[in-house]
This record gives C-alpha cells, sequence and structure tokens, in this order.
C-alpha cells in the first residue's frame, strides 16, 4: 500500500505539474499587432525567422498574405525536441541541425491563416498569422 500510495501521489504531482506549465493567463496574451513582423525583402518575398532552442521564438510572428514567404528556422548548439520540426500545412517534416539555419518555402498565403510549426513530441509551437 505504500508503494501504491508513492505512486498516486507522483502521478498527482505530474498532472499538477503539466497544468501549471500548460495554463497561460489572460494577462499574457499578446495582441496581433504586438508580435513580430515578417521582414519584407527587396525581392517582394518576405522572411519570417524562428529560433529553435528548448522550444521556439518568438511564438507568434505576423506575415503579410498573397505574399511568398521564408520561414528560416535557426538552430545554435540545439539538442532538445525543438530540433525534430513539422509544419503540416507546407508539408515540411524533418531533422533540423544542431546548429545551422533550415530554409522552408511557404507559398503566399490568404489572410486569416494561421500556419503552425510543432515539435514532433507536440511540446513546442510556433505559429506564423497572415494578415
Amino acid at each position: 500500500i505504500k508503494n501504491l500510495t508513492l505512486g498516486l501521489g507522483v502521478l498527482i504531482l505530474a498532472i499538477l505539474g503539466i497544468w501549471l506549465i500548460s495554463a497561460r493567463p489572460a494577462s499574457q496574451e499578446t495582441p496581433a499587432n504586438d508580435h513580430p513582423q515578417a521582414e519584407a525583402q527587396a525581392d517582394g518575398t518576405q522572411v519570417v525567422q524562428v529560433t529553435a532552442k528548448v522550444g521556439y521564438s518568438p511564438a507568434v510572428t505576423v506575415a503579410k498574405a498573397d505574399t511568398p514567404t521564408k520561414l528560416k528556422v535557426v538552430t545554435n548548439n540545439t539538442y532538445d525536441c525543438s530540433i525534430a520540426l513539422t509544419v503540416p500545412a507546407v508539408g515540411y517534416r524533418g531533422m533540423l541541425p544542431y546548429s545551422g539555419t533550415t530554409e522552408i518555402d511557404i507559398p503566399p498565403q490568404k489572410a486569416g491563416t494561421e500556419i503552425q510549426g510543432v515539435c514532433t513530441m507536440g511540446m513546442y509551437r510556433f505559429q506564423i498569422k497572415f494578415i
């Protein structure tokens, strides 16, 4: 019974920890106009840069709709699950290098489209919002 009680206590603490980590107060929500913007290029494209290391940063980037976009994912001694990236909307699934830059082409998107990138474990995410 002692092992059962200990196991149940650990399970309850794990569930509480996951809930606390995933809970995000509404006060931390950032309006869309406060998110980083994609960088316009001279050739009419735009670049969204995301850093992958213990998650993705920035978590949300705003990009111009109807514009070809290049997603640049930068790693620097990244050894966590954020190097295993999936971007379902564009059919990308791959392992990022531990250090380097990976470029992913995103075709022009309609206004209101939101593209997500996620690690294969589902722990870390980022989003590009097209306006």
